[in-house]
């Protein structure tokens, strides 16, 4: 019916449980729709946080590559609100479980490069590519 921002939010809730109950797929699906509704709502926050939950997704996926850009990404728009990585307290362990996936599934040094690339491309390139586009790196 066009509602975007309590849908977005409940995406929000169903990736956080998707994750934390190992089912990567849906965690992804989640988070995609998150973010598709966050960017028709204009929402810098909610994007940020969402791409966030895209990243530990990618991670849960084994998509080490994805998961740094999506990390990236993130951190501009993080950056540009002015605020530190946030999300209601039960998401920093997910975060950080998944940058430690992700860096040890392409290495460290890559995934800071990866993570560096994508935090200085377009914007607008990057959200592309994060729902469900080819990457623009």
């Amino acid at each position: 019916m066009g509602e975007y921002w309590i849908r977005s939010y409940a995406d929000y809730q169903l990736c956080v449980i998707a994750l934390r109950e190992g089912n990567s797929e849906p965690a992804l699906e989640y988070a995609r729709s998150m973010l598709h509704a966050k960017q028709r709502i204009g929402d810098t926050f909610g994007i940020a946080l969402g791409l966030d939950m895209l990243a530990a997704a990618f991670s849960a996926n084994g998509d080490g590559y994805s998961a740094a850009l999506a990390s990236g990404a993130g951190q501009r728009l993080w950056d540009a609100v002015g605020h530190p990585q946030r999300g209601a307290p039960d998401v920093a362990p997910l975060r950080e479980a998944g940058e430690d996936t992700a860096r040890r599934l392409v290495g460290a040094v890559a995934y800071e490069s990866y993570r560096s690339e994508a935090a200085h491309a377009d914007p607008g390139e990057m959200l592309a590519w994060a729902a469900g586009g080819e990457s623009p790196l």
